[in-house]
């Protein structure tokens, strides 16, 4: 019997083992490094391309009309203001999930509600970027994208290009948080600034970013695209001859 029951312990053990070599696999994958090229579910195109959680829509999955809409904008956005309270990074980055299917379905051309919200949506997507997990970040940048294609003016510049500049530059950061930063910091200049000496800083930042290794660091080839992807965009609000001009004098920064 004493033999019987050593076996049961010893068997038991095993299992445990087994169950907790799950686990931590299961942990592993699910934490996104710095360093990574890929996130996991940060990238999901499930979860970014027409997400609708909480939405109810007509049975073929477009909102008729634009009242609908207005209220579903004004449902996304109404708590905004206790956002920051939220303890929960991951109830966080899905309230962030909502605000950028509000953003990018729900405004319709009509953008009153989100301007009245929009120091409050701000304010929370720089709190993400500071304080949560990678995926919460990305969202974060991936709002303030959105909000920069609609409204970015000199203001919205102002209260997030520190934020979003840090950000690029981090190196500890994830990679898709990086690029959506960098990306947000392109639409809201393209979009809402006239400022050369701006501009030609974010240049700067993208060739550095373009190459093999930026501070000491090799450069990943998802943050070396989107950085020629931004140049490109910002090239088109200089002076031709600046990019690509040439003569005795300077030779355009393009060539």
């Amino acid at each position: 019997m004493a033999k019987k029951q050593r076996q049961k312990k010893g068997e038991q053990s095993k299992r445990k083992g087994k169950v907790v070599e799950i686990e931590e696999l299961s942990l592993s994958h699910s934490i996104i490094t710095a360093g990574s090229e890929t996130a996991g579910s940060i990238l999901s195109t499930d979860s970014w391309a027409g997400d609708n959680d909480d939405f109810d829509q007509a049975d073929d999955g477009v909102t008729r009309t634009s009242e609908e809409r207005e209220r579903k904008l004004q449902d996304a956005f109404a708590m905004v203001e206790d956002y920051c309270s939220e303890k929960r990074s991951t109830r966080r980055e899905s309230i962030l999930r909502k605000w950028y299917t509000a953003l990018t379905q729900y405004t319709s051309g009509s953008y009153e509600t989100v301007e009245c919200k929009l120091s409050d949506i701000t304010r929370g997507c720089q709190f993400s970027i500071r304080s949560g997990s990678p995926s919460e970040q990305y969202a974060a940048c991936r709002v303030l994208e959105t909000v920069a294609v609609l409204l970015a003016d000199e203001s919205f510049f102002g209260q997030t290009y520190q934020t979003l500049l840090s950000t690029t530059r981090s190196t500890h950061r994830a990679i898709p948080v990086r690029i959506a930063a960098l990306r947000a910091i392109g639409m809201a200049i393209f979009i809402g600034v006239d400022d050369d000496f701006i501009v030609q800083e974010v240049l700067d930042l993208c060739e550095a970013l373009a190459r093999s290794e930026y501070r000491g660091e090799k450069v990943a080839s998802g943050l070396r695209a989107a950085a020629l992807t931004v140049w490109s965009v910002l090239a088109t609000t200089l002076h031709e001859f600046y990019i690509s001009g040439a003569d005795d004098v300077s030779t355009g920064r393009g060539l």
